[in-house]
């Protein structure tokens, strides 16, 4: 089969026609509905600094309380604030997320993001925070 500029028009032509049409029966109807609401209930978050913390008081604003776990687990209800504290000093009072770090527990306060890792390291019962950072009961209680 010779291709001549004609031959070569009504190919074009075709492949074209061919893209549009394919495009065209691509439409919204398969998307799924994203829900606008938002969750509710129980749920639970990780406090972490590079490892699990254990040992942290916390209280939420749904009157949820505890201490983290060994995993840094803490349970909140979904749109609560939460407030750690070991003792008497409040480390964070921030809204409840899935995870927890030094940056939100700073709020932006600069000297408070670079205190807060030197301060939960200090506290762990093995000194090896690598492995999960454990503050003692007797820690968190002064």
């Amino acid at each position: 089969m010779k291709f001549n500029q004609q031959t070569s028009k009504k190919a074009w032509a075709f492949l074209s026609s061919a893209l549009i049409i394919s495009l065209a029966s691509c439409d919204d109807s398969q998307k799924p509905e994203i829900s606008k609401t938002a969750p509710k209930g129980p749920t639970t978050g990780i406090l972490t600094d590079a490892a699990p913390v254990s040992g942290v008081a916390y209280t939420t604003s749904s009157g949820s309380s505890g201490t983290t776990d060994a995993q840094g687990v803490y349970r909140y209800n979904y749109g609560d604030t939460v407030k750690f504290q070991l003792g008497e000093l409040t480390i964070g009072d921030i809204k409840a997320a899935a995870i927890v770090t030094p940056i939100e527990l700073a709020a932006g306060n600069e000297n408070k993001l670079q205190n807060l890792p030197i301060l939960l390291q200090s506290l762990d019962s093995d000194n090896n925070p690598s492995n999960g950072i454990s503050i003692p009961a007797e820690a968190a209680a002064t």
